[in-house]
C-alpha cells in the first residue's frame, strides 16, 4: 500500500499493521473517514503532549478481530480505535493514560 497519510504523523499503513496480514481487509470510505478523524482529532493531540507514538493495532477487519480474540463490538472494526504506545523513553503507558485523562478533562 502506498504511504498515504491520514494526518501529519500517522499513515494508513501503520493503522493497518498486523501479524496476520492475510486477514486484514481494506477500510471502506466510511472506515477511512473514522481513521482520519481518530488520527487528526485524538492521536495528533496526544502526540503533541507525549511525543511520537507507535501503533500496535488500528483498523481491524472482522476476520482479523475474530482471529485475535477481539471484542465483536470493538471500535477497531470501524476505524474508531487504536492501541498506541509511547516511543520516547520515560513515558509509560500509565503516564500516557494520565495525560489523556488531563486532556479529556480540559475539553
Amino acid at each position: 500500500m502506498p504511504r498515504t497519510f491520514l494526518s501529519p504523523h500517522f499513515a494508513m499503513r501503520e493503522m493497518l499493521t498486523t501479524a496476520h496480514p492475510e486477514l486484514q481487509g481494506v477500510p471502506n470510505a466510511t472506515e477511512r473517514a473514522y481513521l482520519t478523524r481518530l488520527c487528526v482529532e485524538l492521536l495528533e493531540v496526544i502526540r503533541a503532549e507525549v511525543g511520537p507514538l507507535g501503533v500496535d493495532s488500528g483498523f481491524r477487519s472482522d476476520a482479523l478481530n475474530e482471529r485475535i480474540g477481539g471484542s465483536p463490538t470493538t471500535c477497531h472494526i470501524h476505524g474508531g480505535a487504536a492501541d498506541v504506545k509511547p516511543l520516547l523513553s520515560g513515558w509509560t503507558s500509565r503516564r500516557v493514560m494520565g495525560e489523556i485523562a488531563k486532556l479529556h478533562a480540559a475539553g
